[in-house]
C-alpha cells in the first residue's frame, strides 16, 4: 500500500504540470514520444510489446508503463520494450542515458529484454541499459534475458549519481565480464530494494561491479549469480571504491575461482569498503573466499552474519590475502567450510562476535547462535541465542542504522546483538481494571504489549468491529453480560493479537446491593519491558495459599515473591529485579508464575538495562 501511494502521489505531482503523450495513442512508438515531449512531460506506454531501443536524448522526462498510475505490477511485465531489432546493431542498448540526464529522468514499470548493447571500443556494454555520464531514476522496471560483451543487465558508468530502486535484474549474460550490474568510474549511485540475481558472467563478475566508484546500496537482494570461468560470483568491488552496502543479503552466488560472496580489492588504494547490517550465505567458490574474499584491501564488517558458505580450498567464510584487513564488530560466523577465517597475508581483527572455533578479542565467543532455521528469516536469532545483547556495549562510535535486516528496531534489550538480527519480540498484551462489577462499568484498558508497537486497535465485545486506536482507552460497559476483548498491535513490520475470552464481567445491580465477583487471575506486570522495577498484580476468590515465584529462561527458580496464606483480593507485588541472594538479575527474558491449589498461570517479562 505505501508503494502504491507513494507511485500515486509522483503520478498526480507529475501530471499537474506536464503534458501526458499516450503510446500508441498520441505517438505509436515510445521515441517517438519521448521526441515529442518536453521537459516535464509524462510519456504513458499501454501494455504490449514495442520493439525498440529508446534513446532519452537529454529530456527531463518520465517514460512509464500504467504501472504508474495504479500500482499494478501485471503491467510491468506486460509492457515490453523488446531491443533484439535495433536500427543500428552497434546501438543495441534497450535503453541509453548518454547526454546528461539527471534524476529528473524517469523510467518506471517496463520489461527490458533482448538487448545487445552499445559498442565502445573494447566491445559492446549495457545489453538492458546504458548509463554513460547520466544520473536518471530507474524505478521499478525487470531487465531480464540481455546480453553483451560488458555487462549484460545495466552498466552505468562515468561521473554519475543515478538511482535505481525496487528493479528485478536477472538472467542476463555477458560474454566477458559482469552479468548483471556496473557501476564504473566516479559512479557514486544509490540502489535500493533491487534483485540482482541469476545472472552470469563467463569469465568476470556474475551479479555487481564496483569499480572506482562509492555507491550506496541499501537492502537489495544479490542471489544466485555466477562467475562461469574466473571470480566474483556475487559482488566485486576494485579498485580505490569506498561502498557503503547496508542491509543486503548476497546469497546462494558461484565462482569458478575466488569470492563467491563478496569480494574486495583495492588495488594500490587506501580505501575502505563499510558492510553493515549484511547476510552473507551459501555462496560457492571453486578456489578461496567462499563468504568474503579480500585482497589487498581495508573493509568494516558491522553486524553481518556470515554462514553457510563454502570454498574448495580456503577460507569458506573469509579469506584475506595480499596485506588485506578485516574488521568484524558484532558478527557471526558459523557454519562455513572449510573454516571460518583463512589468511594468508593481512589480518583480521574481531571483536564481540561469535566465530566458531574461536578468534582472539575482546567479548569474542564460540557458541552455536541458534538461528531459527525456518520462516522468512531463517537466520535470525531464537530466544535462548548467546548472541542476545552479547554485541559491544558501547555503539555511540558505530552509527548503527535504525533498523535490523528485517525492519526491527536495532537495539532491543540492554544492548545490540551479534549478527545482521536483532532478537525482537512483539506480543500483545493488555490488561483492565476492574475486570468486574455493577452496570454501568468503567474499565480502563493498559497496553502492556512488548515491543514497539505504532497502532492499537482494541474490540471491547470481540464482535469484529473496531472500538478504539488508543494506546490506553477508557470504555463503559453499559449491559451486563459477559465480555471477551481483543487487542491487535502492529509496528509497520509486525503484528500480534492478544484475545482474552470472558476477561470483562458486568453485573445487574440489585435493588438491595451491588454484586461483585472475584476471582482468582494472573495480569500482565507493568511497565513491560521494565528497569529497574515492575508490578505484578493478581487477584484471588478466596482465602487460600498462594505462591508467586519468578523464573529465568532454564526454568530455574529465580526470586520468591510470594509463598503464604493470602486474603481474598486484589493484590500487588513489586519485583526489583533482584534474586532470593539479593544480586541484580542480568536483561533478558523472565516468567512469573502464580500457583494455588487448583490454579496456575504464567506470563513473561523483559528486564532491559
Amino acid at each position: 500500500m505505501k508503494t502504491l501511494i507513494l507511485i500515486f502521489v509522483f503520478f498526480v505531482s507529475t501530471c499537474l504540470y506536464s503534458t501526458i503523450i499516450n503510446v500508441p495513442g498520441d505517438q505509436p512508438t515510445i521515441q517517438q514520444g519521448i521526441e515529442a515531449a518536453t521537459n516535464t512531460d509524462t510519456v504513458l506506454v499501454a501494455d504490449g510489446t514495442y520493439f525498440e531501443n529508446i534513446d532519452f536524448i537529454e529530456k527531463a522526462i518520465t517514460v512509464a508503463s500504467n504501472f504508474l498510475i495504479n500500482g499494478d505490477e501485471s503491467h510491468i511485465a506486460n509492457t515490453i520494450i523488446n531491443g533484439s531489432q535495433p536500427i543500428n546493431p552497434d546501438y543495441g542498448s534497450v535503453v541509453t542515458f548518454a547526454s546528461n540526464e539527471d534524476t529528473t529522468s524517469v523510467i518506471t514499470g517496463f520489461t527490458l529484454t533482448e538487448g545487445t548493447g552499445t559498442l565502445y571500443s573494447s566491445g559492446y556494454w549495457g545489453g538492458g541499459i546504458l548509463c554513460d555520464s547520466s544520473s536518471p531514476k530507474v524505478i521499478s522496471n525487470i531487465v531480464t534475458n540481455n546480453s553483451a560483451d560488458y555487462t549484460g543487465g545495466i552498466v552505468i558508468v562515468y561521473d554519475c549519481s543515478p538511482v535505481l530502486l525496487n528493479n528485478v535484474i536477472s538472467y542476463n549474460t555477458a560474454t566477458i565480464d559482469v552479468g548483471g550490474v556496473t557501476l564504473w568510474d566516479n559512479c557514486n549511485a544509490y540502489l535500493e530494494g533491487n534483485i540482482i540475481s541469476n545472472n552470469t558472467a563467463n569469465s568476470g563478475c556474475g551479479g555487481l561491479l564496483i569499480s572506482e566508484s562509492s555507491p550506496t546500496l541499501v537492502s537489495n537482494v544479490i542471489r544466485e549469480n555466477s562467475a562461469v570461468s574466473s571470480s566474483a560470483g556475487g559482488v566485486y568491488i576494485q579498485l580505490d571504491s569506498s561502498p557503503l552496502l547496508l542491509n543486503n543479503i548476497i546469497c546462494n552466488n558461484t565462482s569458478e575461482t575466488e569470492s563467491a560472496g563478496l569480494g574486495v580489492y583495492a588495488g594500490s588504494g587506501t580505501s575502505t569498503t563499510t558492510v553493515e547490517n549484511c547476510l552473507i550465505y551459501g555462496n560457492t567458490s571453486g578456489f578461496n573466499g567462499g563468504g568474503l574474499w579480500v585482497y589487498n584491501a581495508n573493509i568494516d564488517v558491522i553486524n553481518c552474519t556470515i554462514s553457510d558458505n563454502h570454498a574448495d580450498s580456503n577460507g569458506g567464510g573469509v579469506f584475506v590475502n595480499v596485506n588485506g584487513n578485516v574488521n568484524l564488530i558484532n558478527g557471526i560466523l558459523w557454519n562455513n567450510s572449510p573454516q571460518e577465517i583463512c589468511i594468508y597475508s593481512g589480518s583480521v581483527t574481531a571483536t564481540y562476535s561469535d566465530i566458531q572455533g574461536g578468534w582472539a578479542g575482546d567479548g569474542n565467543i564460540d557458541e552455536d547462535p541458534l538461528f531459527a532455521g525456518t520462516g522468512e528469516d531463517p537466520y535470525s536469532l531464537l530466544e535462548d541465542s548467546p548472541c542476545i545483547d552479547a554485541g559491544i556495549p558501547d555503539t555511540t562510535g558505530l552509527n548503527l542504522p535504525e533498523f535490523d535486516l528485517a525492519g526491527n528496531p536495532r537495539v532491543f534489550g540492554g544492548r545490540i546483538d551479534m549478527g545482521a538480527y536483532e532478537y525482537y519480540i512483539f506480543i500483545a498484551d493488555f490488561e483492565a481494571a476492574p475486570t468486574s462489577g455493577p452496570a454501568p462499568l468503567d474499565v480502563q484498558f493498559t497496553d502492556l504489549s512488548i515491543g514497539n508497537p505504532s497502532s492499537w486497535q482494541w474490540d471491547f465485545d470481540n464482535d469484529g468491529t473496531i472500538d478504539s486506536y488508543e494506546q490506553n482507552p477508557q470504555w463503559i460497559y453499559e449491559e451486563a453480560g459477559t465480555y471477551s476483548v481483543s487487542l491487535s498491535i502492529d509496528d509497520g513490520i509486525n503484528q500480534s493479537t492478544e484475545v482474552k475470552t470472558d476477561y470483562i464481567t458486568v453485573n445487574q445491580v440489585s435493588s438491595q446491593e451491588e454484586i461483585v465477583a472475584l476471582k482468582t487471575e494472573l495480569y500482565g506486570n507493568y511497565p513491560n519491558p521494565f528497569n529497574p522495577s515492575t508490578t505484578i498484580n493478581f487477584s484471588i476468590e478466596q482465602n487460600q495459599q498462594v505462591e508467586l515465584a519468578i523464573y529465568n529462561l532454564k526454568g530455574q527458580k529465580v526470586k520468591q515473591l510470594v509463598c503464604d496464606q493470602v486474603l481474598a483480593g486484589q493484590h500487588s507485588v513489586i519485583w526489583n529485579g533482584k534474586n532470593n541472594n539479593g544480586k541484580s538479575v542480568s536483561s533478558g527474558i523472565y516468567f512469573y508464575k502464580l500457583k494455588t491449589d487448583n490454579f496456575e498461570k504464567t506470563k513473561k517479562m523483559i528486564l532491559m538495562k
